[in-house]
């Protein structure tokens, strides 16, 4: 854990793990950017026991404000991230490549923003960032396994960031002041990844808002490949049309 201070710091180390040549396959991480309570929590996860793999170089230069390490299942290292309690959230999702200049942009964006205090102020106000890194090679490996034929996702073989603009609250009456004030920040993000050239189309979908065209940032060759499967095994369009809520095929 982290202090807010330090975000900058963070995520320019996250900037050099991303961009390591070499990438090593039992390493992955997140990063998840609190500003509303002041801590940024970066989880590293090594799928072998090492104290200090290698892979995490860039972020040993930091000195966390709290620190554990220690070799565990997945189901105890789930339980030290309790589920929150808050019961109304919302969320949205962006894709761009690697970029030094946006993360310190974003750095700044998530410590002054106006739409933190609007968000802070309603009872339980919470914002959140989780920064996913997908590598070149992840993305590779899954097309080879797939005959080198590409992937109905439209994923580009190249370092990326998956990051996702959450909100969380408690009452329905702040709603409405919520929901704007999201969108409005959620909206500086992109625009700061568009202005730096480094936005891609991918919308991860898990993380999506129901306002986001996700299937279609897949690419329009994709969209018409899952089209044709449809008509296949879903003549009736019963997933389209009798399944409630969630993405479908545009």
């Amino acid at each position: 854990m982290f202090t807010t201070d330090q975000m900058p710091d963070v995520l320019q180390a996250f900037h050099k793990y991303q961009t390591i040549p070499n990438k090593d396959p039992y390493a992955n991480m997140i990063i998840n950017l609190v500003p509303t309570n002041g801590t940024v929590l970066l989880t590293l996860i090594y799928l072998k026991p090492v104290e200090r793999p290698a892979a995490y170089a860039p972020f040993y230069a930091l000195t966390p404000a709290f620190e554990q390490m220690g070799l565990m299942s997945l189901h105890e290292l789930m339980a030290l991230f309790p589920p929150a309690a808050l019961p109304r959230w919302s969320m949205s999702a962006y894709s761009f490549t690697p970029d030094p200049t946006l993360y310190n942009e974003l750095a700044t964006l998530y410590t002054t923003a106006p739409e933190l205090a609007t968000i802070s102020a309603v009872q339980g106000g919470s914002l959140i960032a989780a920064v996913q890194p997908i590598s070149a090679s992840a993305v590779l490996a899954g097309q080879q396994s797939n005959g080198g034929t590409g992937n109905a996702l439209g994923l580009q073989a190249v370092n990326q960031t998956w990051w996702t603009v959450t909100a969380a609250w408690w009452s329905a009456k702040d709603d409405d002041a919520v929901y704007a004030a999201l969108e409005s920040f959620a909206n500086k993000v992109r625009a700061a990844a568009d202005a730096a050239g480094a936005s891609l189309d991918y919308i991860f979908m898990n993380d999506a808002s129901n306002k986001q065209a996700v299937i279609a940032s897949y690419g329009d060759a994709n969209v018409r490949r899952l089209r044709a499967v449809q008509k296949v095994y879903d003549p009736s369009l019963v997933f389209q049309k009798l399944v409630p809520g969630g993405q479908k095929l545009p």
